[in-house]
């Protein structure tokens, strides 16, 4: 009997093992292929618009489990860092290793200066009674250093 029961119970795990499902693993670095660590990683399916989102390790990896066979897109997000897309094909049962390196992000500055026309020649201020002149200053002469005694 127990003759019986062991190849019923090896042929039972393997088909446990067998799975339709597939895994997309892998790791987010910085030019210099550091770790970017609390990075965000998302994939999100392009047949069914369905989106799973993890957080990256201290070392830097992610890892995406029991994903059905599809088309993704993967995006990967840190601060300080641009945002990168890819497009990965999934097939049955894929064990996928997918690194990514992130570029530095570009620092966005804007400034914005507002002011009142003011014309020239005319009276300004609460006292009005001065005037602004244009004057034109041809160069800036350096002050000589002097010495303390």
């Amino acid at each position: 009997m127990r003759l019986l029961l062991l190849p019923l119970a090896v042929f039972t795990a393997s088909l446990w093992a067998q799975s339709n499902f597939a895994t997309l693993s892998g790791s987010v670095e910085e030019p210099q292929k550091r770790p970017v660590s609390q990075g965000r990683v998302q994939l999100k399916s392009t047949s069914t618009g369905a989106v799973r989102k993890v957080v990256v390790n201290a070392e830097g990896l992610y890892e995406f489990a029991g994903l059905a066979p599809g088309e993704y897109e993967l995006e990967a997000q840190a601060t300080g860092f641009a945002a990168l897309t890819r497009r990965v094909g999934i097939e049955v049962g894929q064990r996928m290793r997918l690194d990514l390196t992130l570029s530095i992000e570009a620092t966005k500055r804007s400034l914005e200066v507002v002011s009142l026309p003011i014309l020239l020649g005319q009276p300004c201020g609460p006292d009005r009674g001065r005037t602004l002149r244009p004057r034109v200053q041809e160069s800036i002469e350096p002050e000589p250093v002097r010495a303390f005694q």
